[in-house]
This record gives structure tokens, C-alpha cells and sequence, in this order.
């Protein structure tokens, strides 16, 4: 158990930059609004992502826990609130407002 907490440690990093690549090509395709239709889209990415990861037969390839576990979800859940919390306060995530037409 300890190699794989210190495997997933290490892995840290580029999970995180996954799941924040995740939801931003989530929040292009999704546009403004919707958040929990967007959230759940990242969840089920991330869920295929994980179990595709997790068929691959090769030796030595640190397996992840089942993205089904309510722990992982509840976790998963969190840091895509953390992500989109920080890239709406850098204004990552900034849609244009349409302009009324001017009048005649």
C-alpha cells in the first residue's frame, strides 16, 4: 500500500495538470454555464481515462484505484471545484457578452 501512495505521489503533478486540461477543453466545448453538466463531463473522462490507464498490461505500471470508489469521486469532485474556483479568479474562463446591435 505504501508503493502506491508513494507512486500516486509522484504521479501528483501530471494528474492534476490532466484533470485542469480536462476542464478546460470541457468548459471550450461546453461554453458558459452548466457547471454540473461540465463537472460530470470531467468525471467521465477522467473515469475512462483511469480505466484505459489501468488496462495497460505492462509490468511495473503503477495500477490506480477504480475511479468508482465514492472516496476517489468525492476527491475527484474537490479539485475540479479548486481548479475552476482558481481559473475564475485568474478569469480563465471569460466568455464574451454579445453587444446589442445599434439602433436605426
Amino acid at each position: 500500500m505504501a508503493t502506491l501512495a508513494l507512486g500516486l505521489l509522484s504521479e501528483a503533478p501530471a494528474m492534476v495538470s490532466g484533470v485542469a486540461a480536462m476542464i478546460h477543453g470541457i468548459e471550450g466545448l461546453f461554453g458558459k454555464g452548466n457547471g454540473k453538466a461540465k463537472k460530470a463531463a470531467v468525471l467521465g473522462a477522467v473515469s475512462g481515462a483511469v480505466s484505459a490507464y489501468n488496462a495497460v498490461p505492462a509490468s511495473g505500471v503503477t495500477k490506480l484505484p477504480s475511479i468508482d470508489a465514492p472516496d476517489f469521486q468525492a476527491a475527484l469532485a474537490n479539485l475540479i471545484d479548486a481548479i475552476v474556483e482558481v481559473y475564475n479568479a485568474l478569469g480563465v474562463f471569460r466568455h464574451p457578452t454579445a453587444t446589442p446591435a445599434p439602433a436605426k
